[in-house]
């Protein structure tokens, strides 16, 4: 999809280039706009760049059990003057026995994150409890220092049992399985992720794709598939793409036209399946 996205941004951009480059005599070098067009796919480029790989396990599977060590810091439970160590125990200590859910978010403070999905499980949080899961963890890639905040600012004074955990070096993502590259500006994070758990054990994974998408993984879904509900599929992102792909290739299109590329009477717009 990426590689449909830079070939379509070339396209758009091409011919301003063209027109707004040299003048004829040389005379004046390359004009602004030129540079400034340039300038402004180059960023594009740069900023829609392909995922990187991660190195990191296969996915946790259902039936697998969580790692025993490696150390994750509850957040809110020391001071600001205490150090990391204070706060620091074991992913299967954080979650305790019985029956849990593991959340894993991007990041502190992200659109997605803050307006709706750390509030869907802050306001069910009753709703969890009365199924038995009296443990539910959410687990980001941010110091403790930006957490405490974010749930200060989310959460709020409530005496809610929802935990805020800190994987800041991102080792206990990428032990699951469960790290992905979010893009330019963003980098690697936590996958946007629901681990059901019974004494430490998986019994259930669910998944959303990218920093948007949260469908699989909202407290609302989560609670459906505990009810013996089905899970939501996680199709946002590839409508979104597609969206997009429709979007910039009538933009595409209509440039060239302009330009005396394109013969638009001529020109038919591709149909895209319907998500």
């Amino acid at each position: 999809m990426m590689r449909v996205l830079r070939s379509l941004l070339l396209l758009l951009v091409a011919p301003q280039a063209v027109a707004f480059g040299p003048t004829t005599a040389g005379a004046l070098g390359r004009s602004k706009t030129s540079l400034f067009v340039d300038a402004t796919v180059n960023g594009a480029i740069g900023r829609s760049r392909e995922k990187k790989e991660i190195d990191q396990a296969a996915t946790i599977r259902v039936g697998e059990a969580l790692p025993a060590d490696i150390d994750v810091i509850v957040c809110g439970t020391t001071s600001e003057e205490e150090d990391d160590n204070a706060a620091a125990m074991s992913i299967r200590d954080a979650v305790g026995n019985g029956k849990a859910v593991l959340v894993g978010m991007p990041g502190a403070f992200t659109p997605t994150c803050t307006e709706q999905h750390l509030p869907g499980y802050v306001e069910k949080m009753s709703q969890f409890s009365s199924l038995g899961y009296d443990s539910v963890a959410v687990l980001t890639t941010n110091d403790r220092y930006v957490n405490d905040m974010w749930a200060k600012s989310v959460v709020g004074d409530s005496d809610s049992p929802l935990q805020i955990l800190s994987d800041g070096d991102g080792d206990l993502v990428r032990m699951l399985g469960l790290s992905e590259d979010m893009g330019f500006g963003v980098g690697v994070r936590s996958k946007r992720f629901a681990l059901v758990l019974e004494n430490g054990t998986v019994t259930q994974v669910l998944a959303d794709e990218g920093l948007s998408s949260c469908s699989a993984t909202s407290a609302e879904n989560v609670l459906k598939v505990l009810s013996g509900g089905a899970s939501v599929a996680s199709a946002d992102d590839d409508s979104n793409q597609a969206a997009v792909a429709v979007l910039l290739l009538a933009i595409a299109a209509g440039a060239a036209a302009t330009m005396g590329g394109v013969d638009m009477g001529s020109f038919q717009m591709p149909s895209f399946p319907t998500p």
